[in-house]
């Protein structure tokens, strides 16, 4: 018998990262509602492919990933320009049509979406070591970027969660000599986390600046002591430079100033976002391994 098709459309109008993830969040209240078998995606012409940030990227893949472990079509419409760029230079079909959890980018000043899964983890690292070592960056020392992936991954793979609905993603800027990274997972959300040992935090915004304090823990975690976040602040140096956005709020940070931000979409999720300027890090490039594990 012919499957009728239940068909849901969302439009990510802006990429006013607020505005893009209150898109996302849209789109998975859909693919949860009982029957529903295909979703559109429409990226408006309004948005230029320029525009799209790792951010944009790694939560549209967890989007596209809902849909495909819901049994759901996820097609998306958008302009020539975005096609090519998620095609020619990410490759992103492939990871639905083809199963894989890494490919390789036609631009080297990206590392890829990878799909967060423990194991993974040190065939990543590899990449992460590979990519922080390309000749572009050899005169800066690496590390904290590096150990930041690292924590980020790690509240993913022992908090989030997630069933498998998590990616990443960095992206070097040569114009402005910035590399911007995004860790986005559709798991329980930092705060919820951090009220499985402090139910008294009812607010997001005040939860997610625990999971931000040094050597905090919710005491299940297999790799670290706590959530892996607190070091992420004192990489970011930049107004603006950090956003962790969780359940129904956002923290935005830069060292020891922060503002928040209360979120218009339920957010059922984390989404790390943060922004390096290379001019911060420390010269004399070291040459250490990374060992993740």
């Amino acid at each position: 018998m012919h499957k009728v098709a239940n068909i849901r459309e969302v439009i990510l109008s802006s990429a006013d990262r607020l505005s893009w993830l209150g898109g996302i969040c849209d789109g998975r209240d859909m693919v949860e509602q009982e029957g529903v078998n295909h979703l559109v995606v429409n990226i408006s012409d309004d948005i230029a492919w320029e525009d799209l940030r790792p951010e944009h990227i790694t939560s549209l893949a967890c989007l596209i990933e809902s849909c495909a472990r819901k049994g759901c079509l996820a097609q998306l419409e958008m302009s020539k320009e975005i096609k090519d760029f998620l095609e020619n230079e990410l490759g992103m079909s492939r990871y639905w049509n083809l199963d894989e959890d890494y490919v390789r980018p036609g631009n080297d000043d990206i590392l890829n979406l990878w799909k967060i899964e423990a194991d993974g983890m040190e065939m990543h690292a590899k990449r992460v070591s590979e990519y922080f070592r390309t000749t572009k960056f050899q005169a800066k020392d690496l590390t904290p970027l590096e150990g930041s992936l690292t924590e980020a991954y790690y509240n993913v793979i022992d908090h989030s969660l997630c069933e498998g609905i998590a990616f990443s993603m960095v992206e070097y800027d040569r114009r402005i000599n910035k590399v911007f990274i995004s860790v986005c997972d559709f798991g329980r959300g930092i705060a919820e986390s951090v009220r499985t040992v402090l139910p008294e935090i009812t607010d997001d915004v005040q939860a997610i600046r625990k999971a931000l304090e040094p050597r905090f823990t919710i005491r299940s975690t297999n790799h670290n002591a706590g959530l892996g976040l607190g070091n992420l602040r004192d990489y970011c140096t930049d107004p603006d430079s950090l956003w962790i956005i969780s359940n129904d709020a956002a923290l935005v940070t830069s060292g020891d100033n922060d503002r928040s931000v209360r979120l218009k979409k339920h957010f059922k999720g984390t989404l790390i976002i943060y922004s390096i300027s290379l001019e911060h890090l420390e010269d004399n490039y070291i040459e250490d391994d990374l060992t993740l594990l």
